[in-house]
């Protein structure tokens, strides 16, 4: 499924899709129109509609942080990263990292 973030980026003021970024359930939200990444917060994702009852779902995070939307009616749970794809299958590179990609234990790794 392709989401749109509900903010444009900042790099070109174009749309931004949303995609599965790293593994453990990470997403971003990538510029389209160069492929630049940046971060998501949970006001920029995009209204979904529950396909089963019509309720609007809420956004919010799982114990591990990850966005999950939930359906009031049913109590549906969704996954953010089940919805979107990676982001190999729409841009060249990206190149969000995490704090702990460059340190362990405070002492960069590289």
């Amino acid at each position: 499924m392709k989401l749109l973030s509900k903010s444009l980026s900042s790099c070109c003021h174009a749309p931004q899709m949303i995609v599965q970024s790293r593994q453990g359930g990470f997403i971003s939200q990538d510029c389209e129109k160069c492929g630049k990444p940046s971060f998501i917060s949970e006001n920029e994702l995009p209204d979904l509609i529950c396909k089963k009852c019509k309720c609007k779902l809420i956004v919010g995070k799982n114990y591990r942080k990850n966005y999950i939307y939930t359906c009031p009616g049913c109590k549906s749970e969704f996954f953010v990263w089940d919805l979107v794809p990676n982001w190999q299958k729409y841009f060249d590179e990206n190149g969000l990292g995490l704090f702990s990609d460059c340190y362990d234990d405070g002492r960069r790794k590289f």
